[in-house]
C-alpha cells in the first residue's frame, strides 16, 4: 500500500527578496548600487505627497521618487522562460519570483550590479525540503527499519547524480541563466550546476506552492529512484551511472527497450535491451521490468560503453 502524502505545513507567507518593494528593500538596493543611504529622519519622496515649497508657496521642484526594487532583466542574455518551465514541469506558477531567483546561477548575478539574488538560497530550502520529503516516504514505507538503514536509502534517493540526472532528463539546462564565462565552459550541462538547480527549483515549488505541491513534484520525479529502494535494493543505480556516462561525453540518447518476457505472471522473466542512438550497448534478465533494465545498464557499463566505437 502506498505511504500516505505527506502533512501539509502551515500556509507560508513568502518574505519579499532581496531589494523588494518598501522602504527597507529600496534603502537596501541603493546601498548595493553604491548610493548613500538616507539619513535618519529623511523620509522617501512619494508620488502623490506634496512638493516642497519656498517662502512664498511656490513648488521649488518635483519629488524625487523612491528608487525601484531591481527587476529580472530584460536583455536576451537575461531572458528567463518561464512559461516553458511551467510547462516542463507541470505546474501553474503563481509567484513568479521565486522562479526567476531559482533560475539565476550565481555566475549570472556576479556579472551584474542591480541587486539580483542568485539561486543559492533557493538551492539550500529545496535540500532541506528533499530530505524532509523522501524521509517521510521511506519512514511510512520502512515502519520497522532502523534509523541508520533508513538514512542510507534517503541519501541514495537524493545523491547529486540522481539529481543531476533528473534535472537533464527534464531539459531544466536549457532554462538556467547563467554568466558568459559558465555559458563558454559548457556549464549549461555540469552535473553539479544541474543537481543545484533540481534542489532552487523545489525551494521555488515550496515557496510558492507548499509542502503537498513540493511533494508531489519530489515523489514523481524521484520515483525510480524511490521504486529501487522499494524493492529493497541497495545496488548502485546503473541507468543514472550510464546516462551521466553517456551525456558527459555526447549528446547521444538511451532507450530502454522490452526484448523478451516470458512465464506466468507470478513469476515472469524480463530481457531488457538498452540502447545509444538506436545501437545496442546491453542486455539484462531480471523478474521486473525495472530490474531488467537496470541489469542492461549495468552490462552496458561493463563493456565499456565508447561514444566513438
Amino acid at each position: 500500500m502506498a505511504p500516505a502524502a505527506p502533512a501539509p505545513l502551515p500556509p507560508v507567507t513568502p518574505p519579499p527578496l532581496e531589494g523588494g518593494s518598501g522602504e527597507d528593500g529600496a534603502e537596501a538596493g541603493r546601498r548595493r548600487r553604491g548610493k548613500p543611504a538616507r539619513r535618519r529622519g529623511q523620509a522617501a519622496s512619494r508620488s502623490g505627497d506634496a512638493q516642497p515649497k519656498d517662502a512664498k508657496g511656490r513648488g521649488r521642484g518635483r519629488a524625487t521618487a523612491a528608487p525601484e526594487p531591481p527587476k529580472a532583466p530584460s536583455s536576451r542574455h537575461g531572458e528567463v522562460d518561464l512559461q516553458g518551465l511551467a510547462q516542463e514541469l507541470d505546474i501553474a506558477i503563481s509567484d513568479e519570483r521565486w522562479y526567476r531567483q531559482a533560475l539565476f546561477h550565481a555566475s549570472y548575478v556576479n556579472e551584474r550590479a542591480d541587486g539580483l539574488s542568485s539561486n543559492e538560497r533557493l538551492e539550500y530550502l529545496g535540500d532541506a525540503v528533499l530530505d524532509l520529503v523522501v524521509g517521510h516516504y521511506l519512514f511510512l514505507r520502512y515502519p520497522h527499519m532502523p534509523e541508520g538503514d533508513l538514512s542510507r536509502l534517503r541519501a541514495a534517493v537524493v545523491r547529486g547524480n540522481a539529481l543531476s540526472v533528473r534535472a537533464r532528463a527534464m531539459g531544466l539546462g536549457r532554462f538556467v541563466v547563467l554568466g558568459k564565462g559558465e555559458e563558454q565552459a559548457s556549464g549549461r550541462d555540469r552535473p553539479s550546476l544541474l543537481a543545484d538547480l533540481f534542489e532552487a527549483v523545489v525551494g521555488a515549488i515550496f515557496l510558492d506552492q507548499g509542502l503537498e505541491a513540493a511533494s508531489a513534484f519530489i515523489l514523481k520525479n524521484l520515483a525510480e529512484e524511490l521504486a529501487t529502494a522499494a524493492e529493497g535494493d541497495s545496488r548502485a543505480n546503473y541507468k543514472a551511472m550510464l546516462q551521466e556516462a553517456v551525456q558527459g561525453k555526447s549528446t547521444a540518447q538511451i532507450t530502454y527497450h522490452v526484448v523478451d518476457e516470458s512465464g506466468p505472471d507470478h513469476a515472469k522473466v524480463w530481457v531488457c535491451e538498452v540502447q545509444v542512438d538506436g545501437r545496442s550497448c546491453g542486455r539484462g534478465t531480471e523478474s521486473s521490468k525495472r530490474r531488467a533494465e537496470q541489469e542492461a545498464a549495468r552490462d552496458a557499463l561493463l563493456r565499456g560503453w565508447n561514444p566513438d566505437a
